[in-house]
This record gives structure tokens, C-alpha cells and sequence, in this order.
């Protein structure tokens, strides 16, 4: 009897850390029209404290939460060029 209660006691335990592990969301940012990459594009969770930038290949990749599911990541652009701002929110979902 005192195994069987460690087991089920080790099962709670794994199935509680599998249910708190980051998963890793990468993507690249391209631009609609030519389909050029875009870099320094600022990513990251709505309303939270968490967040990456594209690289110079639009490449990102951020580590989150699952408690961020259904949350909303921001994609905000600057194009210092046309002093032009954009801004597009997704929904979390895996």
C-alpha cells in the first residue's frame, strides 16, 4: 500500500510539471508585400512582462508560459524610414 501512494504521489507530481513547462514559439516576420524579411520587429505577450525582437533574418523565437494560453502576442514595426508605426496582436494557441 505505502508504494502504490508514492506512485500516485510521483504521477501528481510529473503531470503538475508537465502542466507548468514553457513552450518556445518561433517564427519568422515577413513583410506582406515582397516578402522580405523584417528586422528589430519588438514581439512579445499582451498586457505582459514578456517579450523578444526579430532578428536580421525576422527570426524569433520566445519562451512562454502555458499560463499565457489564450493570451494575445503584440507584433510591433517602426519604420524609421517612413516614421510609419503597425502594430498586430494574435491569439495564443497550441
Amino acid at each position: 500500500m505505502k508504494h502504490n501512494i508514492c506512485i500516485l504521489i510521483l504521477i501528481q507530481l510529473l503531470n503538475f510539471q508537465s502542466f507548468l513547462q514553457d513552450i518556445v514559439m518561433t517564427g519568422t516576420i515577413l513583410d506582406s508585400e515582397s516578402n522580405n524579411p523584417i528586422e528589430f520587429v519588438n514581439i512579445g505577450v499582451l498586457h505582459k512582462n514578456k517579450g523578444t525582437i526579430s532578428n536580421l533574418n525576422g527570426k524569433f523565437s520566445l519562451r512562454v508560459s502555458k499560463e499565457f494560453k489564450n493570451d494575445s502576442l503584440t507584433f510591433i514595426t517602426i519604420k524609421s524610414t517612413n516614421v510609419s508605426y503597425n502594430q498586430k496582436a494574435i491569439v495564443i494557441s497550441y
